[in-house]
């Protein structure tokens, strides 16, 4: 799939949008937006096809995504393309628990939407601290510098819907 059909599909579920340059009067820029999955459900599986195929291989044995049903289904699409179990993280101020086992030497790839600097360090931690491995931090539009992330289109400025 090339670049340009994967950047309408994004526009198609509200991923991409134009908005202002932060810092000018300029529009016409593309940012992050939040993502309507339901809005568009064909578009979300080819998305997840897309970012599933850019995984590294071999492929991780667990997905995981925090909350947010953009993600929750992003994640959901990737695991029944992958066959791979799927796993919500939530944070209650530090403290990460997932919905289901994170078993030790388990090699997980974090997925959503977008993704923050922030999300990758407490995946990454919880992942470690159960004995298991975060292989990859993955997204389908990257919107800040996360160290090792995968992203199908990189922006300069974000507006996350996540949050």
């Amino acid at each position: 799939m090339n670049e340009s059909h994967i950047v309408d599909l994004l526009k198609s579920t509200g991923c991409l949008v134009e908005g202002q340059v932060e810092g000018t009067d300029e529009q016409g820029g593309w940012v992050a937006g939040a993502m309507e999955p339901l809005a568009n459900p064909t578009a979300v599986s080819e998305l997840a096809g897309c970012l599933s195929e850019a995984l590294p291989t071999p492929a991780p044995d667990l997905i995981a995504a925090w909350p947010g049903l953009d993600n929750i289904v992003l994640a959901f699409a990737i695991g029944v393309q992958m066959d791979k179990p799927v796993v919500l993280l939530s944070d209650a101020e530090g403290l990460v628990t997932a919905s289901g086992n994170v078993e030790a030497n388990e090699s997980v790839a974090l997925v959503g939407v977008t993704l923050s600097e922030r999300d990758a360090n407490l995946a990454r931690a919880f992942v470690e601290n159960k004995g298991g491995k975060l292989a990859v931090s993955a997204s389908l539009v990257g919107v800040g510098q996360v160290t090792g992330e995968l992203s199908l289109v990189t922006v300069e400025v974000g507006v996350d819907g996540n949050d």
